[in-house]
């Protein structure tokens, strides 16, 4: 499956769904609108993403 076919079925909002649930990500409508340049640079990562997002770049820190 290529990438426009994941974007067509849904594959990217199961993932955003996930990451939200989980509470790696903030709540929000993040797909399919329009963002102003700050908007699109903006952290959506909650704290805990950011702990798992620190860990996983280097593990052994």
């Amino acid at each position: 499956m290529n990438i426009k076919e994941r974007l067509d079925n849904g594959f990217v909002e199961l993932i955003v769904g996930d990451l939200i649930t989980k509470n790696l990500m903030d709540k929000g409508n993040y797909l399919h609108v329009t963002m102003s340049v700050s908007g699109m640079f903006s952290r959506r990562t909650t704290d805990l993403g950011q702990q798992f997002l620190s860990f996983i770049k280097s593990p052994l820190n």
